[in-house]
């Protein structure tokens, strides 16, 4: 997806002042993956990958605070390859966590053996109309078919149909095991509907004041023009029927304990603050780290989820999808993924763009900033 833009104003395309601070060269980013690949990767580790297939191979990251941000999987050696060409990669918030994912994994393994039907998949894609600010995406709508189709008997939610409460029901009524959001994401929803004069700076601020400690993010939906907010719309949020956005701490509410992956191909979606983190002692959850989207899914009760760190491409994301689901799809798309089966899903689809050419290896923009968070 795009990402979110402010009034008459897309950062993609935003003109650079005298204010902004200088572009970063591709030269002065390799540079820094490679000293961090010296920090981070052990020569231990080097060795170990050097002996082993990069199709059995996972390396999981535990980060602390900004590390979070860090493309692990662009990491290079001195031969400048990339970490994802020798393995898999993933990132948690804890070992701890890491553990408890897998104990989620054994429960949905258990609950699908005994299942006669398996929860088909939830896709929502290109919600119309978008909330103010933020543009129609076009290929996003045709990726959500597309993995809809891959996807046995799924459910899609487009264009109209695409609202948060919608998509709420179907969450909670279907419990489906997978569902994928391909739309615009954003970091704080209250500050582009106050930008965009869809909510009162003070109503705003309220906002703010009353949220300040829970999970950050949304992802764009859309809101009919005769809704009207249920009970439960108006105790997470009074606002709820004005922002025609899921945001993370709605999500976070949600008893998600049935989805095994949750995909949020939208910008910025693994992006969150670190300050004023809220850790959970029952499930493990740290007092830092980033809380946004990809935390909201793993409090919920989700294996795992893919997540972004930066803005995405809205054509190239379609087609690394894509590849993406057919990898899971090769794999059986009606049980729980085994543990590792995400992250290596993940790495081929983006190993195998480099061949189909939508990007090159050097185009970190378009691959770099995809994440499995959670279970591998």
């Amino acid at each position: 997806a795009a990402s979110a833009a402010t009034p008459a104003t897309n950062p993609g395309n935003a003109t650079a002042t005298p204010s902004d601070p200088p572009a970063i060269t591709l030269a002065q980013t390799q540079s820094a993956l490679k000293e961090l690949r010296k920090v981070l990767i052990p020569d231990s580790l080097e060795d170990l990958l050097a002996a082993t297939s990069p199709d059995t191979a996972t390396v999981v990251f535990a980060p602390h605070k900004a590390l979070h941000l860090v493309p692990f999987a662009a990491l290079l050696d001195q031969n400048d390859e990339p970490l994802i060409k020798q393995c898999a990669v993933a990132s948690v918030p804890s070992l701890h966590v890491l553990q408890n994912c897998l104990g989620r994994h054994q429960r949905q393994n258990d609950t699908a053996a005994t299942a006669t039907h398996i929860p088909p998949a939830l896709v929502v894609g290109n919600p119309q109309p978008m909330p103010p600010g933020l543009s129609s995406l076009d290929f996003a709508e045709a990726e959500a078919i597309m993995v809809a189709r891959m996807a046995p008997e799924a459910t899609h939610l487009l264009s109209n149909n695409a609202t948060a409460a919608a998509v709420v029901a179907h969450l909670r009524m279907h419990k489906p095991r997978i569902v994928h959001f391909a739309t615009h994401g954003v970091q704080d929803p209250v500050t582009v509907l106050e930008t965009t004069g869809c909510l009162a700076s003070d109503t705003a601020e309220e906002l703010r004041a009353k949220h300040s400690w829970d999970l950050k993010g949304g992802l764009a939906c859309t809101t009919p023009s005769d809704h009207r907010p249920a009970d439960d719309d108006e105790q997470h949020d009074p606002n709820f029927e004005h922002t025609a956005y899921l945001q993370a701490r709605r999500i976070g509410h949600l008893d998600l304990s049935h989805l095994d992956l949750a995909v949020a191909s939208a910008c910025t979606s693994h992006r969150g603050k670190f300050e004023d983190v809220v850790g959970d002692a029952h499930f493990g959850l740290p007092q830092d780290g980033t809380a946004g989207l990809s935390l909201a899914f793993l409090r919920a009760g989700a294996a795992r989820s893919v997540v972004t760190l930066w803005p995405i491409d809205d054509s190239v994301t379609a087609v690394l999808m894509v590849f993406f689901f057919k990898y899971l799809h090769d794999g059986g798309l009606q049980a729980p993924f085994p543990p590792l089966h995400v992250a290596r899903c993940l790495r081929r689809a983006i190993v195998n763009c480099w061949i189909a050419k939508p990007y090159t290896e050097t185009d970190l923009q378009y691959w770099a900033g995809f994440v499995v968070y959670g279970l591998p």
